[in-house]
């Protein structure tokens, strides 16, 4: 990569997070909320979150679920695109998974013993998490573009059309007077189109962090954990 095209992915990269860093900052919170609720009332949870893991216990022994890296990480890029693509119906699905994914790790937080708890969620909770919030922020960024542009398309920014010097095939700068459908379309998709592609620079972001996640979860961290809890007698 040459140092022209990897200053373009850097100052794309930035400004996907600068823009949408509220949506970022909503997806961190409704996480980690999640998470510290169930971690504080854990026993609270038990009839919603137990049913889920002993189901989830049955899937694995049984070998529906296996937890091989191949399983693994089509699971979670599985899970990544249906956040993204989720975004369009009102956020709903990255809203979802972000509450049930803190909640299940702040219940098995809650539940303890603490510390051999975080020695399997870290290693590649580190990677992950942020993989999730980064993907659901996307998904809500994906929504943020269909309904600006749904919006500019009814109603069209004539002071963007005005600043760009947008015309018409005839050389005639676009007005109110003659708009044309087609107009709209192709004024609307220029005045959005970065907000679509912020969404997909978070999206891709968000698809290497789980990638490198789903490594460590299957290679590191089961021999991370096992290593400190023979060595430091935490059994």
């Amino acid at each position: 990569m040459t140092s022209s095209k990897f200053q373009y992915c850097k100052t794309l990269i930035k400004r996907s997070f600068i823009n949408n860093k509220y949506l970022l900052l909503l997806a961190f919170l409704l996480c980690f909320l999640s998470m510290f609720i169930a971690i504080f009332f854990t026993e609270n949870l038990s009839n919603i979150m137990d049913p889920f893991i002993h189901g989830l216990k049955r899937q694995i022994s049984s070998g529906q679920v296996t937890l091989t890296y191949n399983s693994i990480f089509l699971n979670n890029i599985s899970s990544v695109f249906r956040m993204y693509i989720g975004g369009l119906f009102f956020g709903i699905l990255p809203f979802i998974s972000l509450v049930f994914n803190g909640l299940l790790v702040g219940y098995f937080i809650g539940r303890g013993p603490v510390l051999i708890v975080l020695l399997y969620i870290v290693p590649h909770g580190i990677f992950e998490i942020p993989g999730i919030i980064i993907a659901s922020a996307a998904g809500f960024t994906l929504l943020k573009f269909v309904l600006n542009y749904l919006h500019k398309l009814i109603k069209p920014d004539y002071a963007y059309i005005n600043e760009n010097n947008i015309k018409t095939n005839d050389g005639v700068l676009i007005n109110k007077d003659n708009i044309s459908f087609k107009n709209k379309i192709i004024i609307s998709w220029g005045k959005n189109k970065h907000i679509l592609i912020d969404s997909l620079v978070l999206l891709a972001i968000s698809a290497i962090l789980i990638v490198i996640a789903a490594f460590i979860e299957v290679y590191i961290t089961p021999g991370f954990a096992h290593y400190f809890i023979k060595n430091f007698h935490l059994i």
